[in-house]
């Protein structure tokens, strides 16, 4: 008899557990937050915590970053361009405004935006782009970089890129490229040992964010950028 009343009283306490948790949340007691503002409004500040099956494995040096360390480290490190949200499936530009692609000519130029710095203070211009290709080249990873014959500096936000073979591809892989800061990277130590070294725990970017703490294989830590090109932006601190 104590058995089956034993049992009995499992079975309600289980009903009555199951049946909370799937019941609706109500009000502000069910969550941290309470109503969001409304839609249409802005508001600064917060943090955003997010628990990821991974964290960066490498920060700033391309040449050796997986495709999950580029995902991570979007908050920092920006691309030329993107895919936008738009439904032609078309790239839109973030660091790079416009881009010409001649495949008469065997060329392709980015026309790169102006008034970008990146987190130490130093400009984003055609120099710093030329260099960021130069890395992936010179290592043998920028995908499609055997088409490139040489990197031209135009001016001061134009890179030309002289071909010897032309893809509608191009754009994609070429676009996702995530620049780092070469005057950092440059002073980072007296010889390249020392500078690979440094760009793999370390990324100056251009992003909304810059990388306050990070330990391998556990967590990595953002915090704003007050100086970030886009207006008004981030939201979160």
């Amino acid at each position: 008899m104590k058995k089956l009343l034993f049992i009995a009283l499992s079975v309600i306490l289980s009903s009555v557990l199951f049946i909370s948790g799937c019941a609706a949340p109500e009000g502000p007691e069910a969550g941290e937050l309470g109503p969001g503002p409304a839609i249409g409004d802005v508001q600064y500040g917060g943090t955003l915590r997010c628990i990821a099956n991974a964290v960066p494995n490498v920060l700033g040096y391309a040449p050796e970053k997986a495709p999950s360390d580029n995902f991570y480290m979007l908050p920092v490190l920006e691309h030329l361009c993107e895919w936008g949200d738009n439904t032609e499936g078309n790239m839109v530009g973030v660091l790079a405004e416009s881009w010409d692609a001649d495949p008469v000519n065997m060329s392709f130029t980015w026309h790169l935006r102006e008034g970008i710095k990146f987190h130490d203070g130093t400009d984003w211009n055609a120099e710093a782009c030329r260099w960021n290709f130069q890395q992936g080249l010179d290592a043998g990873t920028l995908t499609m970089g055997h088409f490139i014959d040489s990197l031209e500096v135009v001016d001061e936000h134009t890179l030309k890129m002289n071909l010897n073979a032309f893809n509608w591809v191009m754009l994609e892989f070429w676009g996702l490229m995530t620049p780092i800061s070469p005057t950092s990277y440059e002073s980072a130590g007296a010889t390249e040992e020392e500078r690979i070294e440094w760009a793999r725990v370390n990324a100056v970017g251009t992003g909304a964010y810059t990388v306050a703490e990070w330990q391998r294989d556990d967590h990595i830590k953002f915090v704003k950028n007050p100086d970030y090109w886009q207006k008004d932006l981030p939201y979160l601190d």
